[in-house]
């Protein structure tokens, strides 16, 4: 099983543009879908590295950017000592509000992401969804 590194840049509801773990920014918060899979990925046996790597050697690489290039991201994975990277993106937007009640808003999450080789960049498949949910609160909505 290859090890992998996930590099999702996520948006939130409340945030006004895409958030990375790969930031020296202390304000992250938001890691919903990359922890979402990354523990789909370890339930199936896969070793995730998320944890543990150092974020300067990848700041450095990248210059702190959030939305990564094919190459940027094969390139950060290898330094991370992965055989495989994840890169793209979530994003979580109200919707309109719910017929269910004044209180509960719909909610609207887009991921976009795709698996590349490090050691060649290649592009081993890619995936895009959308769900809905509905909530009370932000960011519950956004979260789910």
């Amino acid at each position: 099983m290859p090890d992998i590194l996930i590099l999702i840049a996520e948006q939130g509801v409340d945030d006004l543009s895409p958030q990375h773990w790969w930031s020296l920014e202390e304000l992250y918060t938001s890691a919903f879908a990359t922890t979402a899979m990354a523990n789909a990925l370890t339930a199936k046996g896969y070793r995730v590295l998320n944890t543990g790597v150092s974020k300067q050697s990848l700041v450095t690489a990248n210059n702190d950017k959030a939305l990564l290039s094919d190459a940027e991201a094969s390139y950060m994975g290898k330094l991370a000592g992965a055989e495989v990277v994840i890169v793209g993106t979530a994003v979580a937007q109200q919707g309109p509000q719910s017929t269910q009640g004044a209180q509960v808003r719909t909610f609207r999450a887009t991921i976009d992401v795709r698996a590349l080789r490090t050691d060649n960049g290649i592009d081993m498949g890619s995936l895009v969804d959308s769900a809905v949910s509905v909530s009370t609160d932000d960011i519950a909505g956004s979260k789910s």
